[in-house]
């Protein structure tokens, strides 16, 4: 009788889906804002505020972005956090100079060199996979080994992965 568990025993490609997730939650650090932001506010209510930090460059966008009868088509607004002030408000330091309206879906997002990561530009495998010159991030197997252990259970894994940033040089 087979009595193996998947969930005691993960495939390489486990490992690397729960990693992808991992720098999409983290990493990409998206949240949704919950009370529109009209021009001129420096203070924004957002779902979520924890994986935000002081001094941290982010971007407003909405899901116009894609939609060329959108006011903010191919536009997002750069803003950097002043404070995180508590789990759903964050103060920027200067004003915004667009409405995000929670009706057209916006949401603010952290930049990893002056540029967004979208969730779609994490990748299982190497730099052949990324159709594009965007910002992403690659999540590759290395290795795998097994190594029997005198315990209960009596097998240790071991998983290499490389984990890569790809993106343009911002100089400012």
């Amino acid at each position: 009788m087979n009595t193996y568990n998947r969930n005691l025993s993960p495939s390489t490609s486990d490992v690397v889906e729960g990693i992808m997730q991992l720098i999409k939650q983290n990493i990409i650090a998206k949240t949704n804002v919950i009370t529109d932001i009209l021009t001129g506010a420096t203070i924004i209510e957002v779902e979520n505020s924890f994986h935000f930090t002081y001094n941290q460059e982010i971007v407003l966008i909405d899901y116009g972005y894609n939609d060329s009868s959108s006011p903010h088509y191919q536009i997002y607004e750069y803003a950097r956090i002043k404070e995180v002030i508590d789990t759903t408000h964050v103060r920027l330091y200067a004003p915004v100079v667009s409405n995000w309206l929670v009706s057209n879906n916006s949401f603010i997002q952290k930049t990893i060199g002056h540029s967004p990561l979208y969730e779609d530009r994490v990748y299982y495998g190497d730099r052949e996979v990324i159709p594009s010159e965007d910002m992403a991030i690659t999540v590759e197997p290395v290795s795998l080994s097994n190594e029997w252990i005198y315990l209960m259970g009596g097998l240790s894994r071991e998983y290499k992965m490389t984990v890569t940033v790809y993106g343009k040089d911002y100089i400012k």
